[in-house]
């Protein structure tokens, strides 16, 4: 039951704040990820591996061309 209404609240969230990004030029992808303590490396890697596949879109024409 706690999952399903924390997952209520992220779709209501991600809802709300997507909004502005649809009218937008541009959008900025926000991903949290552990860059301390003990799990840093692993997050380190997620964050390259974000940066890769976005520099691989962006190069493509981006997302709807932008």
């Amino acid at each position: 039951m706690k999952q399903l209404s924390l997952a209520t609240v992220f779709l209501f969230l991600f809802g709300v704040f997507a909004m502005p990004v649809l009218a937008a030029d541009t959008f900025d992808l926000v991903i949290p990820l552990p860059l301390t303590g003990k799990p840093a490396k692993f997050g380190e890697i997620m964050k390259r591996s974000y940066e890769m596949a976005a520099d691989e879109i962006n190069a493509k024409g981006g997302v709807k061309g932008k």
